[in-house]
C-alpha cells in the first residue's frame, strides 16, 4: 500500500530533480514536527489524567496552554512545508497539491479569514476544474 506522500508524488507526477527535492522537504519537516507532535500527545495524555484526577483548573488550564502553543508549532510547519513544496512545482502541479491539501485539510488557506482573496481564488479555480 502506498503512503500517502507517494500517492502525492504519483499524482503531482514529479521530475527526478523534483522527487528529491519533494523527498528533503519532507524529511526536513518530518525532523522539525516529530518533537512537537510526541510532546503535544504527552501533553494530551496528562491533560486526560488531570480531569480525571479533578486537578485544579489551574493546572489544567496551564495544560491547555501547552498543547495549543504546540498545535500552532505544528501547523506552521504543515503550512511551511506546504510553501516550500510549491516553491518547487510548475503552475498545473500547484493545483493538484492545492486541491490535495484542500481535500486533507479542508482549506490550506485556512489559516486566513473565510473572505480572504486568497481563498477565494483558490475556491474559484476548484470549481472551474
Amino acid at each position: 500500500r502506498q503512503d500517502r506522500n507517494e500517492r502525492l508524488e504519483n499524482k503531482l507526477d514529479l521530475t527526478e530533480e523534483q522527487r528529491a527535492n519533494f523527498k528533503e522537504i519532507r524529511n526536513k519537516y518530518r525532523e522539525l514536527s516529530m518533537p512537537t507532535i510526541d510532546t503535544m500527545r504527552k501533553y494530551q495524555a496528562q491533560l486526560l489524567t488531570l480531569t480525571i484526577e479533578e486537578a485544579p483548573d489551574s493546572l489544567i488550564e496551564a495544560t491547555k496552554d501547552s498543547i495549543a502553543g504546540l498545535q500552532k508549532k505544528a501547523l506552521g510547519n504543515i503550512m511551511n512545508r506546504y510553501k516550500d513544496t510549491r516553491a518547487i512545482l510548475n503552475d498545473e502541479q500547484k493545483i493538484i497539491l492545492d486541491s490535495c491539501y484542500y481535500e486533507r485539510f479542508q482549506c490550506p488557506m485556512r489559516l486566513f479569514r473565510h473572505n480572504d482573496r486568497n481563498h477565494r481564488l483558490l475556491h474559484n479555480h476548484e470549481k472551474r476544474h
